[in-house]
């Protein structure tokens, strides 16, 4: 039984992708989870040449995993999935799951009455699958029309904050009332940016502008942003060094300090191109952390699947036993996720 000790603590902060649409399927996740405390698990609908996540079949094969997943956790542990509407969509009608529509559609239309009818089905469709965490709403802007991953993909709602704001206000509202926490992404913004963060180093210096930040002010000051998720863009004009993931400039300095924000920061997948083609793993860990990261996404590494939570409670030790990252550093993001899973959200 998994206790309180530092490993548990540590473990807590990684969420990971697995593959397989059946427990039994992944022997590494069972043990991760009822072993170590693994803090929670992103599920999927992807295969590339390097690697495969397969969680996704139909509704009633996602809610047997999903019931399995808790059944072996001894504390609260977090399911999460990209659930967006439109293009970026895990659940789809394919698999027996309702169509959705992208957050430009919903911009397109300006409703807030249709945005949060259509947010509430989506928050519907999780609960009933057992699904605590969306990685979702987009709040980065439409400002750059070419920019192929947020702009091309239909996922920013609109280029005016107000408008980007109101609807993702709705979205998260719908959300909450059915216990399902959101994580607005990505900050501090990646919707002028002229490249995708997946597959290369994204700079906005030349690009980023500080509007980008008025819906995490707004959602933020009114108390419907409980998570964010950073994204891996480079600002020099903030950190001359790091990307946001990295940088206690972002998060501390910024998102802490100016924006008053004292939720859960996940990291955007640091297996995406922009931070392991030019960071070691350790690096990357100690850099997340120290800068205020609480829980870094993994989907997969390079590492053997059956030991990515080990490596990672390994490398945190080595940091913590070297000075690099203070044990009280753990204490403040197990404290923030310790206080997430005790929300009793609303129903109804």
């Amino acid at each position: 039984m998994v206790s309180s000790s530092l490993e548990h603590k540590i473990a807590k902060m990684l969420m990971v992708g697995f593959d397989g649409y059946k427990l039994s399927e992944n022997q590494y996740i069972v043990n991760a989870i009822s072993e170590y405390g693994l803090g929670g698990v992103i599920l999927y609908d992807l295969e590339t040449d390097e690697y495969k996540l397969k969680n996704i079949r139909s509704p009633e094969q996602v809610k047997e995993l999903t019931d399995d997943l808790k059944s072996i956790s001894d504390t609260e542990l977090f399911i999460g999935i990209d659930y967006e509407g439109g293009q970026v969509n895990r659940l789809k009608p394919v698999y027996g799951f309702p169509d959705t529509h992208s957050h430009k559609y919903l911009g397109d239309l300006n409703d807030i009455n249709i945005t949060f009818n259509q947010s509430a089905k989506m928050a519907h469709t999780l609960s009933e699958l057992g699904i605590n965490i969306n990685f979702a709403p987009v709040v980065d802007l439409n400002t750059n029309v070419v920019n192929p991953v947020i702009v091309k993909k239909e996922r920013s709602f609109s280029e005016h904050p107000g408008v980007v704001t109101a609807h993702a206000r709705e979205f998260i509202r719908a959300h909450t009332m059915l216990g399902i926490n959101c994580v607005v992404k990505h900050f501090p913004g990646h919707g002028s940016s002229s490249a995708d963060s997946h597959l290369e180093f994204v700079d906005i210096t030349d690009t980023w502008s500080e509007k980008e930040l008025e819906p995490y002010i707004t959602l933020i000051r009114e108390g419907h942003a409980s998570c964010v998720m950073t994204a891996h863009v480079v600002n020099r004009n903030i950190d001359p060094e790091y990307p946001a993931t990295l940088s206690s400039k972002f998060i501390h300095d910024v998102l802490r300090d100016k924006l008053r924000f004292d939720g859960l920061v996940f990291s955007d997948d640091l297996n995406m191109d922009a931070i392991k083609n030019h960071y070691e793993l350790d690096t990357a860990i100690e850099k997340a952390i120290t800068s205020g990261v609480d829980i870094i996404l993994m989907s997969y590494s390079g590492i053997s699947e059956d030991k990515l939570l080990e490596r990672f409670i390994d490398i945190v030790k080595k940091l913590i036993d070297g000075g690099q990252i203070s044990e009280n550093r753990i204490d403040e993001s197990y404290k923030r996720i310790s206080k997430l899973y005790s929300i009793k959200l609303i129903t109804g």
